[in-house]
């Protein structure tokens, strides 16, 4: 579901998808941190990643406040 303001921006759209993002991230540290790296990677981008791109070809990130949210999110991994 996309979320768009009333003057056609996608800033709440972002947040939203940054926080479920970053809720399931959260997530996966704490149920999978003694599973081989390999595991968690899996879990990362099958939970994490495949949320935070989809839908990007239409809002894509325009301004660099929307990019850093979703950078931290893909860096928060490593």
């Amino acid at each position: 579901m996309y979320t768009l303001s009333n003057k056609l921006e996608w800033g709440q759209h972002v947040d939203n998808i940054t926080k479920k993002a970053s809720n399931t991230l959260n997530f996966v540290r704490r149920n999978l941190k003694y599973y081989p790296k390999q595991c968690t990677e899996v879990a990362y981008f099958a939970l994490v990643r495949s949320s935070v791109e989809y839908g990007c070809v239409v809002w894509g990130p325009h301004t660099n406040k929307e990019k850093d949210k979703i950078e931290r999110i893909n860096n928060g991994h490593q």
